[in-house]
């Protein structure tokens, strides 16, 4: 059971998550415009490289990185480009999973400064972690704390549900991906500590 702490930090997040509830997901893979048909899926991709590299911490750096480093913090962007990406998704109202997070960090943080507020992703996409316990294993949800929340904009706005907060003992789909990807889960960015 979550303290009077962790409580406050969930209505937090569940505010900042309803207030982001706009944010257009943007797919990767996505030309946004023209036919499929017109051109081959690996001109496809590299339309869709092209048109989305301007995104800082992307799952493609992300994906990259860990190549190189597994076992290690992966800081795919500094803490200010990333409060500055979420700045700009929030005005530019879309974006795609990383900046998703980002747009909650910086929501959240003008409300309240948790003990944490990380992105962490598992190569394949990005959400945020609130008030992590500090000595716990990212590798490991099960150390986390009662207190600890997650905040899934992306998948929020991609599946429709009203708000993508969860306690880390809650039983749901983004729970459930953590828990079954979490030896692969890194964190790209510590926004305080």
């Amino acid at each position: 059971m979550p303290s009077k702490e962790g409580e406050k930090y969930f209505k937090i997040a569940t505010r900042v998550s309803k207030e982001l509830a706009k944010i257009t997901i943007i797919n990767p893979w996505s030309t946004r415009g023209g036919s499929s048909k017109d051109i081959d899926e690996e001109e496809q991709k590299e339309q869709a490289l092209e048109k989305h590299k301007h995104t800082m911490g992307s799952i493609f750096a992300t994906i990259n990185a860990l190549k190189e480093q597994p076992e290690k913090t992966i800081p795919t962007a500094t803490k200010e480009e990333w409060l500055a990406q979420g700045k700009k998704t929030i005005g530019a109202q879309q974006g795609v999973c990383s900046d998703c997070a980002a747009a909650c960090a910086v929501q959240f943080l003008k409300y309240e400064t948790a003990p944490t507020v990380e992105i962490i992703s598992t190569g394949e996409h990005a959400m945020t972690l609130i008030n992590r316990k500090k000595d716990s294993d990212v590798k490991d949800a099960s150390t986390w704390g009662e207190d600890c929340i997650v905040v899934d904009i992306w998948d929020q706005n991609q599946s429709g549900i009203p708000a993508a907060v969860y306690a880390t003992d809650t039983k749901s789909p983004t729970m459930e991906y953590i828990i079954e990807k979490q030896k692969k889960l890194v964190i790209n960015v510590v926004l305080n500590d």
